[in-house]
């Protein structure tokens, strides 16, 4: 029977039973729901379309390989967490600032785009975390116009975002601490950072990787519009500081 002839109720069964054979983990009800639903709906694996059936061997292939299938709808915690200790460990010793410190899906509820956010999503966003960061004052993480290829979080210290108004006259639009995030451009097309972005206190910084972030997004629409709502939050409160600024640089003159 293809997909389009399954029902959902007989599906989820069938991927239960698939977890439970590999020692695998499902999401909760809800999300595993909209996965089938997608499956039924497309007629193929939502993820990769060269894929007829859900769950399929395929999948345990992805599992060894990242810990969980394409879908990030069956996951191995254990080898994920393994690849995921690989990949900080590596990325210890280049240099690069960044820290083997794991961040947890408890950490990440702390942060408000994520807030409301089941911990099944959560463990696909936490794999976009590719370190954390340590940034000394004075710091520049990214300049205005650069290419946005990552979001940050603040996980303590301070963050400042300035704007170049006018040639050699910076203004500062935002001031960050704990919890708050910059660099969502890696989100948003033309991929473009807006401001600049200096460490003004000894700061560490979660870094996701917006390439992997764009990915979920395609991936779960639904996840997406629920980050994105507040993305766009953010964007407008800079956006009104940044006025705020403009306003107050031109009858300074």
């Amino acid at each position: 029977m293809d997909a389009t002839g399954d029902r959902a109720a007989d599906v989820a069964r069938e991927l239960v039973v698939f977890a439970r054979a590999h020692g695998l983990v499902l999401p909760n009800g809800e999300c595993l729901n909209r996965h089938v639903n997608r499956y039924i709906a497309l007629g193929h694996c939502p993820c990769v379309e060269t894929r007829p059936r859900c769950p399929c061997d395929d999948a345990l292939a992805d599992v060894e390989r990242i810990g969980r299938c394409e879908c990030g709808i069956l996951v191995d915690p254990a080898r994920l967490c393994m690849l995921r200790d690989q990949r900080n460990s590596s990325s210890s010793h280049t240099g690069s600032g960044g820290e083997s410190k794991m961040v947890t899906i408890e950490r990440l509820k702390e942060v408000g785009i994520f807030q409301g956010i089941s911990d099944a999503e959560l463990r696909m966003i936490q794999e976009s975390v590719v370190r954390v960061q340590s940034s000394g004052q004075g710091t520049q993480v990214f300049a205005e116009n650069g290419e946005s290829s990552q979001m940050y979080i603040v996980d303590s210290g301070r963050v400042n975002l300035e704007i170049e108004a006018i040639p050699d006259t910076h203004l500062q639009v935002a001031s960050l601490k704990r919890n708050e995030v910059f660099g969502w451009e890696a989100l948003v097309p033309p991929y473009k950072y807006t401001s600049t972005a200096k460490a003004v206190a000894d700061s560490m910084l979660v870094v996701l990787d917006g390439a992997s972030m764009r990915k979920l997004c395609k991936t779960y629409p639904d996840i997406c519009a629920r980050v994105m709502e507040r993305v766009v939050r953010i964007a407008a409160d800079q956006l009104a500081a940044t006025r705020q600024q403009m306003f107050m640089l031109l009858h300074s003159k």
